[in-house]
């Protein structure tokens, strides 16, 4: 009898060991893809921080060189030049305009002495 139950069990047995191991395995592959995921992701957000830190570089090397460019302006509106320095590397800026011209102040004319 005991003979019976068992054969009538292993079936069972072998399917629940069956579902027990495609468990298993489903398990462990999914494990291993959300760490392959993990690592790539990892990845690109070290290459985005790098690229941001590059980022914020540029833009105050960019602030900087504005300025500087500025300032190399207004020495070129003393110093004419400074301007080739500027249109040499295709540089426009904005000079600040002279102030308009005065009339020369000219002395009253002269009275001819009476001797």
């Amino acid at each position: 009898m005991s003979n019976s139950v068992s054969d009538s069990q292993s079936p069972q047995w072998k399917l629940l060991l069956v579902l027990a191991m495609s468990g298993f395995v489903a398990s462990a592959s999914l494990s291993a893809f959300f760490w392959r995921q993990n690592t790539y992701l990892a990845l690109q957000r070290q290459q985005l921080q790098t690229q941001i830190a590059n980022a914020q570089v540029f833009l105050q090397n960019e602030r900087n060189l504005a300025a500087l460019i500025q300032d190399v302006a207004n020495f070129s509106a003393q110093h004419p030049d400074a301007r080739a320095i500027l249109q040499k590397y295709g540089l426009t800026v904005n000079l600040p305009q002279p102030p308009p011209a005065q009339p020369a102040i000219t002395s009253p004319p002269s009275v001819p002495s009476k001797r």
